[in-house]
C-alpha cells in the first residue's frame, strides 16, 4: 500500500475522533507520528508527500525540476540491502500492521496522485515498466502545475486586530447605534464592562460556539488538510483561558473566527 493513502487514513481516523469524542483515534494518530519522527524512511516520505501534495509550480520547467528533486531524495530507500535503514515497502507495512492491531481495515482506492508517486518511488526503472513510470511522471507533473482548489476561502488562523475592530464598531455606532447586530452590541459592552466574570463567561459562551461550528465543519468538508487546521484551530480554542491581559485580543479573535465559520 502506498505511503499517500496511508498518511490520510490515519489523518481521518483522527479527525472522526474528534467529531465523536473518543480517544481511540487520538492515542492511534499519535503511535502514527511517533512511528514517523523515528523511522527515517516514513519521515523522508512524509516530507516529500506533504511537499507535492502542496506545491504549485509556475512553470513546465519548474515542476520537472522540482518533482526529480524530491525523488531523488527517497532513492535510496528503494533498495536498501547492505543498509542500516528501511525500504518504503517495510515502513510502510508498520504502518498497515499498525493500523490492523487496532482493529482498523485500509478500503480506501488510493488516489491517482499516490499512486503515481508510489510508483515513482518504489519501483526500479527497466525496459518492461519504462512507459509505465514515465506515465506516472507525467501525472505528478500535471499535479504540480494544478492550481490547488479549496473548499473555503477561510483562513483559520488570520491575525485579528483589536483595536482595529474596535474603531470600526465605535465608527458604526456612532453613525448609527441599530447598524451594529445584537452579538456587535454584546461584544463592545462586555469589552467596555468592569466585570470580569462577564468577560470571562462571554469568552466561554464564544469558544464553545466556535468548537460546535468546527465540529459540524469536520463533517461536512472532505479536504483533509483543512480537516487538520480546523482540529488545530479547535484545540488552541478549548486551551485557550480568560486572561485580563490577554482578552481583548482573544475574544475578538474568536469572535472574528466564528464569523468566518458560520
Amino acid at each position: 500500500m502506498d505511503f499517500g493513502t496511508l498518511k490520510n487514513k490515519f489523518t481521518q481516523i483522527l479527525i472522526e475522533s474528534h467529531i465523536k469524542g473518543d480517544q481511540k483515534g487520538k492515542k492511534l494518530y499519535k503511535q502514527f507520528l511517533k512511528i514517523i519522527k523515528e523511522n527515517e524512511t516514513l519521515r523522508s516520505n512524509f516530507i516529500v508527500y506533504k511537499n507535492i501534495e502542496n506545491k504549485v509550480s509556475k512553470s513546465e520547467i519548474e515542476a520537472n525540476e522540482y518533482l526529480k528533486e524530491n525523488l531523488s531524495l527517497l532513492e535510496k530507500y528503494r533498495d536498501v540491502r547492505g543498509k542500516k535503514i528501511k525500504s518504503i515497502f517495510e515502513s510502510n507495512n508498520q504502518l498497515l500492521l499498525l493500523l490492523k492491531k487496532h482493529g482498523y481495515k485500509l478500503n480506501e482506492k488510493p488516489s491517482e496522485l499516490h499512486e503515481s508517486l508510489h510508483k515513482l518511488t518504489t519501483s526500479q526503472k527497466d525496459v518492461s515498466n519504462i512507459n509505465e513510470l514515465h506515465e506516472s511522471f507525467e501525472k505528478v507533473k500535471s499535479w504540480l502545475l494544478t492550481p490547488k482548489k479549496t473548499e473555503t476561502d477561510v483562513d483559520v488562523k488570520k491575525p485579528v486586530d483589536a483595536n482595529k475592530f474596535l474603531n470600526i464598531v465605535v465608527e458604526k455606532y456612532n453613525k448609527k447605534y441599530s447598524d451594529l447586530s445584537e452579538q456587535d452590541k454584546k461584544i463592545l459592552k462586555v469589552i467596555l464592562s468592569e466585570n470580569e466574570n462577564e468577560k470571562k463567561s462571554l469568552l466561554e459562551e464564544l469558544s464553545k460556539d466556535v468548537i460546535n461550528i468546527i465540529n459540524e465543519s469536520l463533517t461536512n468538508y472532505t479536504n483533509l488538510e483543512l480537516k487538520v487546521k480546523l482540529l488545530e484551530t479547535k484545540d488552541v480554542i478549548r486551551d485557550m483561558s480568560y486572561n485580563k491581559d490577554t482578552f481583548k485580543e482573544n475574544l475578538l479573535k474568536i469572535y472574528e473566527l466564528k464569523n468566518n465559520l458560520s
